[in-house]
């Protein structure tokens, strides 16, 4: 007999991923003040150390804009752009 486990998307994408289920809402609300109040499409952690784990940086997409926000300091930091002026993506 066969047990079919159902994992959410969220469970999969932690288990497979390593990467949590929600944003921090310190990122999502230093994302929501780069967008203008605009929405979070979606996000990732970004940016392997040495050992080839992911640091506390976030991609973030929004409606019209993109964010990267490093989640280490007390107050995250952010730098933000237009999704306009992406060329290209690359691995």
């Amino acid at each position: 007999m066969s047990t079919n486990t159902k994992l959410s998307d969220a469970e999969i994408f932690h288990r497979y991923l390593d990467q949590p289920a929600t944003l921090p809402a310190a990122v999502r609300r230093a994302a929501a003040r780069a967008f203008r109040g605009g929405h979070v499409v979606a996000y990732a952690l970004v940016d392997l150390d040495r050992e080839l784990a992911f640091q506390r940086r976030w991609l973030v997409l929004g409606d019209e804009q993109i964010a990267v926000i490093d989640e280490a300091p007390a107050e995250p930091r952010v730098s933000s752009f237009e999704r306009a002026s992406i060329r290209g993506v690359s691995v």
